[in-house]
């Protein structure tokens, strides 16, 4: 049970302007409460963290796109 401690967790959520991206489901650090994500932490990233984040963000995109053409989802 979280109660309402409103504590930072590890957690996946949906990004909407987060790190510049949108409409994506990424792991991110969020702070929860008894109703949910209350807010989405978003760390300062280097330039190298934020090249690694947008090669990652495109294999997600890609994965799924290969996933939709092959009529998976």
């Amino acid at each position: 049970d979280l109660e309402n401690r409103n504590e930072i967790i590890p957690s996946v959520a949906v990004l909407d302007g987060e790190y510049g991206y949108h409409d994506i489901a990424f792991g991110i650090l969020a702070r929860i409460s008894r109703t949910g994500i209350s807010e989405m932490i978003e760390l300062k990233l280097s330039e190298n963290e934020k090249e690694e984040l947008k090669s990652s963000i495109k294999g997600i995109g890609d994965s799924i796109s290969y996933l939709k053409s092959k009529g998976l989802i």
